[in-house]
């Protein structure tokens, strides 16, 4: 990754961090709590009250890759 752009990154990172600390707190935790089985579901209502929800059931495959997240710096 180009060294400017990962410091816009760690920049909107930091400030992603400050404004949403109790979502943070909610992904730290659950992030040892799932396993392969779990559902992930996200839902996202906009500002005009229409909403959208997504969900996803983890696989043996994808705990790799959340592992992977897990382990980075962000």
């Amino acid at each position: 990754m180009n060294p400017l752009n990962m410091m816009k990154m760690n920049e909107l990172t930091g400030k992603f961090r400050k404004n949403h600390p109790k979502l943070l707190r909610f992904f730290d935790a659950a992030q040892n709590r799932i396993d392969a089985g779990s559902i992930i579901e996200i839902k996202i209502t906009m500002s005009s009250g229409e909403s959208m929800t997504a969900t996803a059931k983890v696989t043996t495959d994808d705990m790799e890759l959340l592992k992977y997240l897990r382990n980075q710096k962000l």
